[in-house]
């Protein structure tokens, strides 16, 4: 083009202006003459039109011929071009249709007249040269956009032979560089050729692929997880040309997937199994039992002297206990067997097919696992002992319930019997005259729901900035003949028969009625099994919208355990909760494997700190290390801290001095019935 215009005009230099891509100002993309020596340099901006003579030109779409000299010019002259000498310009608007992308201007450095014939052959060089123009910057800003997007790019031949790559896909598998990937065959980036062919079978039928997760396999051999959509492109006869596609990396993501997969099965402390996988898989071994005839047996299992040694030495060596017995028990088993974790220091094992006399081996070999951990206590050795009750299915039930009632109630009986033992079950009378069955709690539970004997206990939290008792954590009793009953003699019970949840709804509904009455935040326990129950979250939902102005004062507090025994449906509830206004604390914070994993993912707003890190505070420095990191990190997420178990004033000056923005403990208050917290300086929130 330069070369046209250079002879036919006879001109002395030669620019090529290119529009910018918001259309605000031109840059010299090539020259020839003086200005070659400015390309990519020098910017002409685009209004006002008099700022330049190709501005004008640009804006007017018609050619403009400017003879340098004494007089007034209608636009200004870059100073590149009066030092260049320039006698006469021709500007010529480059225009691709409607889209102007740029102008090409003709320079004289002697002064002559342009004639009407050189003026039109220049300006159809000109249209020429815009539509070259409007192509090469969009296949170069179609290159920019492949080579800057964050996201694997790349063309293959259908044989599987690389055409082109993007910088993204060349990082994204670990390649020195792009020719070093393109030398490799598309074929081979995949980690299985099973799914290769999966890939192909699919572009052969369909012409394209979206959403087709596959592990890919890096250049140093580690595998990845890719999200591939491809499409065919076909030449003039239809055949296909080349394939065209998008590789984004889903690693992390699948490992996150993976990790929640495992987490709504397993215990995060032992690695077990929860409650709710095992009894999945308990229902399908009870029920080809059934169908087979085959027998199998359920081992429920419970510590003896584990209490003693959470409460004396503390939460972290009583996870490491769990963490022991777990390990040696698994050592004892087949791996068909099923272990889990069902509770605090409850466990639970599968095994099928077994006998009775097969069944009560396997119980002593778990007992004797229990009995190689042995603990100092006040100086002492203090060797870990269990209880368990030993039931066969489908002998002594052809339900999961009625198999795990029998199971209670043989691990009561050997729990009765001095523990250290395993029982078989019988179908024995006597046994439910002596024993506290499950079948009798439930007897009395129900009779307490009914007769409405649950009693609310209240608790105070002080709120160190304002040193005020602003709110309390509500806690549920019991009544019977006139004794007030502890929660720890029933509520493991009633979570494992089913009715915490009408315990929860209950203990729900009082607190809303105190929120209201009194104006004061109330914090109050949700078991996992309420939040996987939807009608008794429904019945929640329903109590929330009918007092909304308590229900911004109501704080639902919930533990790891809660979260991971179906982390779907707990995030779907907590949403729900929160929606109608609820506040979310997250209990025993610290003392799991998945605290800071729950505080990325769950919507909390409070932090409530174990017991276990308050305890020793004042005298260990590694404990104040925690807290205040704990509380730093709380603070910069906008969430508040709460410090449990503060028993005496150096322990409250300490939390106060680490940062903690509550406290809550015997120091603070005791549990008392709700009605009498009001007697203390309880201030309703602002």
């Amino acid at each position: 083009m330069f070369d046209v215009l250079r002879k036919f005009p006879q001109a002395g230099a030669l620019r090529l202006l290119g529009a910018g891509p918001l259309g605000t100002f031109l840059e010299l993309a090539a020259g020839w003459g003086w200005s070659e020596a400015y390309a990519g340099q020098l910017k002409l901006p685009l209004r006002p039109p008099e700022s330049s003579g190709p501005a004008w030109a640009l804006n007017a779409r018609e050619p403009v011929i400017h003879y340098h000299g004494p007089g007034e010019s209608p636009y200004a002259v870059p100073e590149p071009v009066r030092e260049a000498g320039v006698q006469v310009s021709m500007h010529l608007p480059m225009l691709a249709g409607d889209r102007a992308t740029g102008v090409l201007v003709v320079e004289y450095l002697a002064r002559r007249e342009v004639s009407e014939d050189q003026v039109r052959i220049a300006n159809l060089v000109a249209g020429v040269a815009a539509v070259a123009v409007e192509r090469a910057l969009a296949h170069q800003r179609n290159r920019e956009l492949f080579q800057r997007v964050p996201v694997g790019l790349y063309r293959s031949t259908p044989d599987g032979r690389l055409l082109d790559v993007n910088d993204a896909m060349v990082r994204m598998l670990g390649y020195p560089d792009r020719d070093a990937l393109l030398a490799v065959h598309a074929t081979r980036l995949y980690a299985n050729p099973e799914d290769r062919a999966r890939w192909q079978d699919l572009m052969d039928r369909e012409g394209v692929v979206a959403g087709f997760e596959v592990q890919w396999r890096r250049r140093d051999g580690t595998l990845i997880w890719v999200r591939e959509a491809s499409r065919v492109v076909r030449d003039a006869a239809g055949r296909p040309a080349y394939y065209e596609g998008s590789a984004e990396d889903i690693t992390v993501r699948k490992r996150v997937e993976a990790d929640l997969q495992y987490l709504a099965s397993h215990d995060p402390l032992t690695g077990a199994y929860n409650r709710h996988r095992f009894q999945e898989e308990l229902h399908r071994l009870v029920a080809r039992a059934r169908r087979t005839g085959e027998s199998g047996a359920l081992l429920f299992i419970d510590l003896d002297n584990f209490k003693e040694v959470n409460d004396r030495l503390g939460h972290k060596a009583g996870d490491d206990l769990l963490r022991a017995v777990v390990r040696d028990m698994r050592a004892r088993l087949r791996e068909t067997d099923l272990l889990a974790r069902l509770g605090g220091d409850e466990f639970g094992v599968a095994v099928a097919p077994v006998n009775a006399e097969q069944a009560m081996a396997v119980a002593r070999r778990i007992l004797d696992a229990v009995r190689e951990q042995v603990v100092l206590i006040g100086g002492r050795p203090v060797r870990l002992t269990a209880s368990c009750g030993v039931a066969l299915f489908p002998d002594h039930g052809l339900t999961v319930d009625e198999v795990l009632a029998a199971a209670d109630l043989s691990m009561y009986v050997a729990k009765g019997q001095g523990g250290d033992r395993a029982v078989l079950y019988e179908r024995n009378p006597a046994w439910r005259e002596r024993f506290h069955t499950p079948l009798e709690w439930s007897t009395r539970l129900q009779s307490a729901l009914a007769e409405d004997r649950l009693v609310a206990f209240a608790q105070p939290i002080l709120d160190l900035r304002r040193n005020r008792v602003v709110h309390c954590e509500f806690l549920v009793r019991m009544e019977e003949g006139g004794a007030i009953i502890s929660p720890a003699a029933f509520l493991p019970l009633a979570e494992r028969l089913r009715l915490i949840q009408k315990i929860d709804a209950w203990i729900c509904r009082e607190a809303l009625r105190f929120a209201a009455r009194h104006k004061v935040g109330v914090h109050i326990n949700l078991s996992p099994r309420t939040l996987e129950d939807e009608e008794t979250v429904r019945e929640i939902v329903a109590a929330l919208d009918a007092q909304q102005e308590a229900a911004a004062r109501l704080v639902v507090e919930i533990t790891e355990t809660a979260a991971v025994a179906d982390v779907a449906q707990t995030l779907r509830c907590l949403e729900v909760l929160r929606s109608r206004g609820c506040k979310l604390a997250l209990d025993d914070f610290g003392v799991g494997f998945s605290s800071l994993y729950y505080l990325r993912h769950m919507p909390v707003d409070y932090l409530k700190i174990d017991a276990s890190f308050i305890r020793d505070l004042v005298a260990d420095p590694q404990d104040r290390h925690i807290v205040r990191a704990i509380a730093d990190m709380a603070r910069g997420l906008g969430k508040a801290t709460i410090a449990e178990g503060v028993e005496d004033e150096a322990t409250l000056q300490a939390v106060r001095a680490l940062g903690v923005d509550y406290a809550q403990g015997h120091h603070i208050g005791r549990p008392v019935p709700a009605g009498q917290l009001l007697q203390g300086p309880l201030l309703p929130e602002a």
